[in-house]
């Protein structure tokens, strides 16, 4: 959806259900990605994990893209 300034902001997921202990019932291994024009290159990225905590994704291939929390870089389509 779009947040304004040129930016969006995606979730592989519709939701995030968390339990009483923290933990996420769904939407875990999810990711959430900012976009801005500049494309995916400048994109971030948050990854819900199963804990309920979230991670910066990273940029683990080396290509300057991060990537989701299937492994694969983060897309900022239109």
């Amino acid at each position: 959806s779009g947040v304004g300034n040129g930016r969006s902001l995606g979730f592989s997921a519709t939701r995030v259900i968390y339990r009483g202990n923290g933990l996420a019932v769904t939407g875990a291994n999810e990711t959430f990605v900012l976009c801005d024009d500049r494309g995916a290159s400048h994109a971030k990225g948050l990854i819900i994990g199963a804990s309920g905590r979230p991670r910066v994704a990273l940029d683990g291939n080396g290509n300057d893209i991060v990537e989701d929390a299937d492994g694969d870089d983060v897309g900022c389509g239109s």
